[in-house]
């Protein structure tokens, strides 16, 4: 396969109660999970944005075709607050702007595509729009801080998607964690929700559900269907990139095999073991451990 995945490269600076550390974040765990699961024939395009802390993220990068990645002033720079019991708060010190795409000409040669709104700002609407009408292929969104608005202290707040109808024609399959489906639509009721992201043309809304597990819907016969998948018991060291991990094997093995029930296994079983790695493991350690 041809797979894309695009979105902003961040610098992290992780809060744990006491306990402050600093790693490579964003769009590298996408990486790191379709990497983990990519064979031999498979070529894997990264679009991202890289500064003179390029060599951070090389352990992971040099696995992806760059050309279509680009030297920017500064990758992302946030402050990650995490939480035993609540969402964690993000507070962003630098922002860089929208990164660019690679000519449309191109696009359908990708089985799929994978954009993760790492910082919100990665992708104009407009920029989305134009690939969704140049490319036939599954688009898979990964809405993350495209939920969060920002105020001037950086700080990122919840709020519903301005013109969300026109984002989600956009895309086949949405993922959201079950804070980030509230900011899709007015609607208060998940079901109410999912029912309104399917009939603007999404395919599958996943919503992940922490140590929980995850579950998918879409429609069958214009019936809302939903299934779910509960999370294994394990030891839990680490709760960043977990999503992503989830989401970049869901993307691989749907755009392998389309077959939602045993993508949603396969990125259950990949969140399962990202969680049981402490920030500041070696990448190429995790790479192994998720293969």
């Amino acid at each position: 396969m041809k797979l894309l995945i695009a979105g902003h490269s961040a610098l992290d600076t992780i809060i744990t109660g006491d306990k402050v550390t600093s790693s490579p974040g964003g769009i590298i765990y996408n990486v790191l999970g379709v990497v983990a699961c990519s064979k031999s024939d498979d070529n894997i395009f990264l679009l991202t944005g890289l500064d003179k802390s390029a060599s951070e993220f090389a352990e992971v990068f040099t696995n992806c075709n760059l050309e279509f990645s680009s030297e920017i002033e500064s990758v992302i720079r946030v402050e990650l607050t995490l939480f035993e019991d609540k969402e964690r708060e993000e507070k962003y010190l630098y922002m860089p702007g929208p990164l660019g795409f690679p000519p449309f000409d191109k696009l359908n040669d990708f089985n799929g595509i994978l954009l993760n709104f790492i910082s919100g700002n990665d992708f104009t609407l407009l920029d989305v729009e134009a690939i969704r009408k140049n490319y036939s292929g599954i688009m898979y969104a990964d809405i993350h801080s495209l939920s969060r608005g920002i105020n001037e202290e950086g700080e990122r707040e919840f709020r519903l998607i301005p013109e969300i109808s026109r984002w989600l024609k956009c895309f086949d399959v949405v993922q959201v964690n079950e804070n980030e489906l509230f900011t899709l639509s007015c609607y208060k009721r998940e079901r109410e929700i999912a029912q309104y992201v399917l009939e603007h043309g999404v395919k599958i809304l996943i919503v992940t559900k922490g140590e929980l597990g995850a579950g998918a819907y879409y429609l069958s016969e214009d019936e809302l269907e939903y299934i779910f998948v509960s999370a294994e018991k394990v030891e839990v060291n680490n709760r960043v990139g977990c999503g992503d991990i989830f989401g970049a094997f869901f993307f691989y093995y749907y755009v392998e095999g389309k077959n939602i029930l045993q993508a949603l296994k396969n990125g259950i079983e990949g969140a399962g073991k990202i969680v049981e790695y402490s920030p500041g493991s070696a990448f190429s350690e995790i790479i192994e451990k998720l293969k």
